[in-house]
């Protein structure tokens, strides 16, 4: 199977772990996955005549077809995008706010 889309290295940009590139059925566009098939994942992909690897979501009573695998989106697992982005400093967390009277 094909590792990675044109133009885009076969890992991850923020925490270089090894990813696949699959396009996405629903609207034709790149996603990350992890390379190893994983039975929590929701993403069902196969390759397609020109080796091309495609991908559809499952729904909650999905299966895969006899000729897919289950992945996982690498989105869902990348270590440094499940990290709680730091806040600024000049931002006031919304549970200390005080409401304007109006």
């Amino acid at each position: 199977m094909p590792a990675s889309r044109p133009g885009r290295p076969p890992y991850c940009d923020d925490c270089w772990q090894p990813v696949i590139w699959a396009l996405t059925a629903a609207n034709g566009k790149w996603i990350a996955l992890d390379p190893e098939p994983n039975p929590e994942g929701n993403q069902a992909v196969y390759a397609d005549q020109a080796r091309t690897l495609r991908t559809r979501q499952l729904g909650k009573n999905s299966e895969p077809l006899g000729y897919e695998r289950r992945h996982m989106p690498h989105v869902a697992t990348c270590p440094k995008r499940r990290q709680a982005p730091p806040v600024p400093s000049n931002v006031i967390p919304i549970t200390r706010a005080v409401p304007r009277r109006r």
